[in-house]
């Protein structure tokens, strides 16, 4: 499923949350992620992000659709980009985006 999700939290779990959504969508904007993403993910994401949460101050919102076509999205000012990154992963060339980093050693692509 494709999703959108935002959050608001305090100050002091602002990186907490940041470093956590990074981990399972990609950052478009301060507190906005989207991305394609499975049910079960979704839940681990949830989970983890209402730990690090106040439950009382903080909040974190989901929009939902079956695929990111269903969805008209309108950039209005400028929009963050996402790297494409060149990985050599066991002799083969894959591109992948830039939160998967961290499982491989890759190069941008200039």
């Amino acid at each position: 499923m494709y999703v959108i999700l935002v959050y608001d939290c305090g100050e002091e779990r602002v990186g907490k949350m940041l470093k956590l959504c990074r981990q399972y969508l990609h950052w478009i904007q301060n507190s906005v992620f989207e991305g394609e993403i499975t049910e079960v993910k979704l839940m681990e994401l949830v989970s983890k992000a209402s730990k690090i949460m106040d439950l009382e101050e903080d909040s974190l919102i989901i929009f939902k659709s079956r695929d990111q076509k269903w969805l008209d999205k309108e950039i209005i000012g400028k929009e963050k980009i996402i790297p494409t990154i060149s990985c050599k992963i066991y002799g083969n060339t894959q591109k992948t985006t830039y939160r998967k980093t961290l499982q491989y050693r890759c190069f941008l692509e200039l």
